[in-house]
């Protein structure tokens, strides 16, 4: 086999896409590093300005029968657009993957996804929207260990754009490697049928048509192809695709009976018990009063972070927390107080261990001024390893909340809340946002974790908070959803970006 390998990556909806990479270079985080080359490099607020984990929706073992995928209320794509970009792909495949694709799209195979429309969008027919040829191919950056080929032979997922492209939120893609070095058209059509399919009626992967164990539509039945025939009698080889109706893997319309649901939302209910987060009895804080605390000699986006807490804890962000007031706790906005810098020379910082005695030992000495609203948010220097009991903090976790007692140094107030945001520029940056930019990321994971502190800080010393058993906090319900926060002015994001914060009202995302 050569030293190449061929790729496609496919940005649905709006464009998608196409690339060649050396095989060792090619793994299941790198393709934010590719898409970066598409799209200009954003600019941070106030100067010179700022991925999630990639959801890897790869081919899976078909789950056993009875299976019911379920509607987890995200966006479907009613019409995809799809505008492949071959990155160094055999010139003698573009024809036929153009063509391919003009015939999933805009043929009797997109009937078959009648039966995942939504309350909001019915599924129909879509497009091809041009294509590009990326001639000047580079190596991607190798991030993680998992390789193309080898543990996943495809994948889909979404990114923020909003930063470079006024007109949408986010973009969904997606990767098909050609694993066979251009020598089987068939062996990469299967796959990107899957890939399709799954961005389609799952997007955002995971807010769309998913089986909690099966995984996505395509997951189902991956490996099992059939055929689809084009108009001049050619048979192309597509995976066949897991029906809800029919309880079967197959391609085409649904043979049972069911209903078409058409924007009335008269045929499809979410299922809002997955969403549903509930009171505990736990602590909560009415009035949050946040201490920004950096530590080490030169914490990444110092003042950007400084500016964003002054913001977002007197803005209208804070009022959707009136819907978890309790009897007694009313939550309302807060204040940021002036942040503490500490130029420490530690080479690691444990979260569960160093943290709670460093807090403890500046409540003692008056440096810190606790109350029942007291949050601290430390911010670790780039140059400073963070752990979680001695284990490394990311990737496993993108931040860490929790409450110390401190009830024996101080009268009055029994605990505190602190969180801990590694630094985003590092071992974090692959991992922890669905941005390319690292400040954007940092900003989200950071509104992440004020929410969890504001609605179940006492987590480990007092009672739980807001909480779902099946989903976690609210903020857990949520997690790498990210939008833009603009000023009064709504003419530039200068405070940016916050993560999504579920509410239990419109089982939904504000």
């Amino acid at each position: 086999m050569g030293d190449t390998i061929k790729v496609v990556i496919m940005r649905f909806h709006w464009t998608l896409v196409a690339l060649t990479t050396p095989v060792n270079s090619l793994t299941s985080t790198a393709s934010v590093s590719v898409l970066s080359t598409f799209f200009p490099t954003p600019t941070t607020p106030n100067a010179t300005t700022t991925s999630s984990s990639l959801c890897i929706c790869a081919t899976s073992t078909p789950a056993p029968t009875p299976t019911l995928l379920a509607y987890y209320g995200g966006a479907v794509l009613a019409n995809v657009e799809v505008t492949p970009i071959f990155y160094g792909v055999s010139q003698s495949f573009v024809k036929d993957i153009i063509a391919y694709y003009n015939l999933l799209v805009n043929s009797t195979y997109m009937d078959f996804f009648e039966q995942y429309n939504t309350p909001t969008q019915a599924i129909g027919r879509g497009k091809v929207v041009g294509s590009y040829i990326e001639r000047n191919v580079t190596k991607l950056v190798t991030a993680g260990s998992e390789t193309s080929c080898v543990t996943f032979a495809g994948y889909h997922s979404i990114f923020y754009a909003a930063d470079v492209a006024q007109s949408v939120t986010s973009v969904p893609y997606g990767v098909i490697p050609d694993c066979t070095n251009g020598t089987s058209l068939p062996d990469l059509l299967s796959p990107i049928s899957h890939e399709l399919a799954e961005a389609v009626t799952d997007p955002g992967c995971g807010d769309g048509w998913i089986h909690p164990d099966a995984g996505e539509v395509g997951d189902v039945c991956a490996w099992m192809d059939g055929t689809i025939v084009d108009d001049v009698g050619r048979k192309w080889v597509a995976q066949l695709e897991w029906s809800n109706v029919d309880q079967r893997c197959e391609i085409g319309k649904p043979v049972g009976v069911y209903n078409v649901t058409v924007p009335d939302g008269s045929s499809v209910s979410v299922n809002t018990n997955q969403f549903l987060v509930k009171y505990a009895g736990g602590p909560l804080i009415r009035n949050v009063e946040i201490t920004p605390i950096f530590l080490g000699p030169n914490v990444t986006y110092k003042n950007e972070m400084v500016q964003y807490y002054n913001y977002i804890v007197t803005s209208a962000y804070m009022d959707i927390f009136s819907e978890y007031s309790t009897k007694n706790y009313t939550i309302g906005r807060g204040i940021a107080l002036p942040p503490y810098t500490d130029p420490i020379t530690n080479s690691t910082i444990d979260v569960a261990t160093t943290i709670p005695s460093y807090i403890r030992s500046l409540i003692i000495k008056g440096t810190l001024k606790p109350t029942n609203n007291s949050f601290y948010a430390l911010h670790i220097s780039p140059n400073i390893t963070v752990t979680n009991n001695s284990a490394p903090l990311c990737p496993s976790y993108c931040a860490y909340t929790k409450a110390i007692y401190i009830g024996d140094i101080f009268k009055t107030v029994k605990y505190v809340i602190y969180s801990v945001v590694p630094d985003q520029t590092g071992d974090c940056s692959s991992r922890c946002g669905v941005s390319v930019n690292g400040l954007y990321n940092l900003q989200s994971l950071s509104s992440s974790q004020l929410v969890s502190a504001i609605t179940n800080g006492g987590v480990g010393y007092a009672m739980v908070g807001w909480y779902g058993e099946d989903t976690g906090g609210l903020a857990d319900v949520c997690m790498w959803q990210q939008y833009p926060f603009y000023d009064s002015d709504h003419k530039a994001p200068k405070y940016c970006y916050y993560s999504s914060l579920h509410t239990n009202n419109d089982i939904g995302f504000d």
